[in-house]
C-alpha cells in the first residue's frame, strides 16, 4: 500500500508554494518586561487582550500583547492563495482562538502542525521533527519562512536551537528562511521586510511576468 503523502506535500499539489511557519508566543505574543535586547526597528502599536484557555485540564488566562500594524504586514502575505499559514506552537489548536481576535486573514484556513508529545501543552521538545514531517516530499522549488523566538541564538542556548535550524535545513528539500525575533518586541520590521522579499522570490521567480506582489 502506498504511504499517505505529507500534508505539505497536498497543499504543494493544491498550489500552496509558500509555507510560512509561525509559532506564537515570542513572535506574536510578546512579552515586554523581558530584556534581552532588540531586534529593531520595532512595532509600536502594541495592545493587550486577555485569552481564556483550557489546557492540561483546566482554565487559564492569558495575557496577549501584540501589534495589530504586525499582524497586518503578515496578512499582505497571507492573503495570497499560493502562500499557507502554519502554526508550529505549543499552543496547538488553541492558537486558533487569540489568532481570530487578532485579525489575522488569510487566503487558506490555517494549519496547526502536530510534534512532539499532543499532551503536553508547554513542550518544545520535536518542533524540528514535526515540520519535517510536514514537509516531507515538498519540492525544492517551495519556500518556507520559520518565524520562532527560539531560533534566536543570540539569546537563547546556542547549542540547542542553532541545531534545530541545521536540523531542518538537513530534513527539508524547500529554501528556508528563519526568523528569531527577541520575544519582548515580537517580529521587527526589518524581519518583516525580509519575510515579504523571501515570499515574493519564490512566488514570483526572477523573469516571471506576474505584476502582482504581496
Amino acid at each position: 500500500m502506498a504511504k499517505q503523502p505529507s500534508t505539505g506535500r497536498l497543499l504543494y499539489e493544491d498550489g500552496v508554494r509558500v509555507f510560512v511557519v509561525l509559532d506564537f508566543d515570542g513572535v506574536l505574543n510578546t512579552f515586554p518586561d523581558e530584556h534581552t535586547g532588540h531586534g529593531g526597528p520595532v512595532y509600536d502599536d502594541f495592545q493587550t487582550f486577555d485569552q481564556r484557555i483550557k489546557a492540561d485540564g483546566a482554565y487559564h488566562v492569558f495575557r496577549i500583547t501584540w501589534s495589530a500594524s504586525m499582524v497586518a504586514a503578515l496578512n499582505d502575505v497571507l492573503g495570497n492563495p499560493g502562500v499557507q499559514l502554519c502554526w508550529l506552537t505549543s499552543w496547538r489548536r488553541m492558537v486558533l482562538k487569540p489568532a481570530q481576535r487578532m485579525g489575522f486573514a488569510y487566503a487558506r484556513p490555517p494549519v496547526v502542525i502536530p510534534y512532539g508529545n499532543s499532551w503536553d501543552s508547554n513542550s518544545q521538545t520535536g518542533k524540528p521533527a514535526g515540520l519535517i514531517a510536514f514537509l516531507k516530499g515538498v519540492p525544492a522549488e517551495a519556500g518556507v519562512v520559520w518565524c520562532d523566538d527560539s531560533l534566536n541564538v543570540r539569546v537563547k542556548n546556542w547549542a540547542t536551537y542553532e541545531g534545530w535550524e541545521r536540523q531542518v535545513r538537513d530534513g527539508i528539500e524547500p529554501q528556508l528562511l528563519p526568523i528569531g525575533p527577541y520575544e519582548e518586541t515580537g517580529i521587527s520590521r526589518s524581519e518583516m521586510s525580509h519575510i515579504h522579499l523571501f515570499v515574493n522570490s519564490i512566488l514570483y521567480p526572477q523573469g516571471s511576468t506576474s505584476q502582482s506582489r504581496v
